[in-house]
């Protein structure tokens, strides 16, 4: 299993000193995630090998009881590689997201600290800070809780990231109860435990924004980051952002988005939905949660008719919570099935997103490119919304049959490609053109 990583502790209690917050070595962590995924690619090569080559020539060619014994630990050596890639990509989300805060923490520490000796006055190490003259105490005083709030944040981030880095691993030590490595210890580690460090990553970047801050306080934080890091908040924690009151307004109307509808009221409909019971209209409502989400963001419906051919939308009684809400073409085949609303968009307009440019907000659509019996090779099955990327390009969408929000492609992916034959993935920014 994988050793836990303890991350930088601050060495009096639970503080943290001026002097541990500037040493702190971030690029060490960058190399160490980077690390995990490598590990992580390898045990998903691992494990894909075992289920195509091997454990199928021994199921196909060999026939009697020490061929299927032999299959069988195949089989078993193939899902412990699944469950240590998981738990790697695990620390990398958790990782992704201490280092990305961190890296905030020390640039607010240093700005402050700049600040406070410009003005002649002296920062101790534990925080507080020092006027040479008396008379300038009082002004002096006003820099010490803004930097001690620093370092409590570094404090309860670095901590909070070692625990889950912990626990992941001790996870990844009891998932298998049972004392046999099989499906359903895949599943419990998937299910169970690995969105976690997904959600975690997130935690950790918005323990490093002042939410709760004055405007002014809010508008010095947004101002003091690079544009780098303003770019990994807004696509790690867009909603979070967009509702600061102290971000500019040009900044939220480019996380709105230009394209007929508030991509941020799409993120938020989703991640308020996503285990809404009230929006299962039909047996599998994946792509129904998807326009829904695009409706409630306001993009208009197309078309007059649901039975027109390029249309996008759903007739009146549909809304109404009664039996004959589904009855006949009460909504269009582009509203309700993922093949059709992929290419609908795609016929009008829609850009088809790089991973590496990809934004909450827009639509994430699976695409069958391996063997399935059941779904045709090129046939979209799937949809979901991203809500959220990570600075180091995970993506984090939320999708409802099954509900899950915030999950992480990158730490999914490997799984469904095992157990459903390799997806394509494409990824769609619609845009209203009717």
């Amino acid at each position: 299993m994988l050793t836990h990583l303890a991350l930088r502790r601050p060495t009096r209690g639970c503080e943290m000193l001026v002097s541990e917050l500037e040493s702190i070595n971030i690029s060490q962590f960058d190399q160490l995630s980077q690390s995990h995924v490598r590990t992580a690619k390898s045990l998903v090569e691992q494990s894909e090998e075992i289920y195509d080559r091997s454990g199928g020539a021994l199921a196909d060619n060999w026939k009697d009881k020490y061929a299927a014994g032999a299959r069988d630990e195949l089989e078993r050596e193939a899902r412990s590689c699944e469950i240590l890639a998981m738990e790697a990509r695990g620390s990398v989300s958790v990782l992704d997201g201490f280092t990305a805060a961190m890296r905030t923490q020390q640039r607010e520490l240093q700005l402050t600290v700049a600040e406070a000796r410009a003005r002649a006055f002296h920062v101790n190490d534990d925080g507080t800070v020092r006027a040479y003259d008396p008379t300038k105490q009082a002004e002096a005083d006003t820099f010490t809780p803004l930097i001690r709030t620093i370092l409590a944040d570094a404090a309860r981030i670095d901590q909070e990231a070692a625990a889950q880095l912990k626990q992941l691993d001790q996870h990844g030590v009891d998932v298998d109860k049972d004392g046999d490595v099989d499906g359903d210890d895949v599943n419990k580690m998937r299910n169970e435990v690995l969105d976690a460090p997904a959600q975690a990553s997130l935690d950790l970047m918005k323990q490093s924004m002042p939410l709760n801050a004055s405007k002014e306080e809010q508008h010095k934080w947004w101002t003091s980051l690079t544009e780098e890091q303003r770019e990994q908040f807004k696509r790690a924690l867009p909603l979070e952002v967009y509702n600061m009151a102290g971000v500019p307004d040009d900044v939220k109307r480019d996380l709105a988005g230009s394209d007929g509808y508030n991509r941020m009221k799409l993120v938020q409909y989703a991640l308020d939905n996503a285990y809404n019971k009230d929006l299962d209209y039909f047996d599998n409502n994946c792509t129904h949660f998807v326009s829904s989400a695009l409706e409630a963001a306001g993009l208009d419906s197309k078309g007059w008719l649901t039975i027109q051919e390029d249309a996008w939308g759903h007739n009146l009684i549909s809304q109404f919570d009664t039996p004959m809400r589904t009855w006949g073409p009460s909504h269009t085949d582009s509203w309700v099935n993922a093949e059709a609303s992929q290419n609908f968009f795609t016929r009008n307009g829609a850009e088809v997103v790089a991973p590496g440019n990809v934004r909450p907000g827009d639509i994430i659509y699976w695409e069958q490119d391996g063997h399935n019996p059941e779904i045709d090779k090129g046939m979209s099955h799937h949809a979901a919304i991203v809500t959220a990327v990570t600075p180091n390009g995970d993506i984090l969408y939320t999708q409802h049959t099954s509900s899950q929000d915030n999950v992480s492609l990158n730490a999914r992916q490997p799984y469904n490609n095992i157990r459903e034959g390799d997806q394509k993935i494409v990824i769609l920014r619609p845009k209203e053109t009717w």
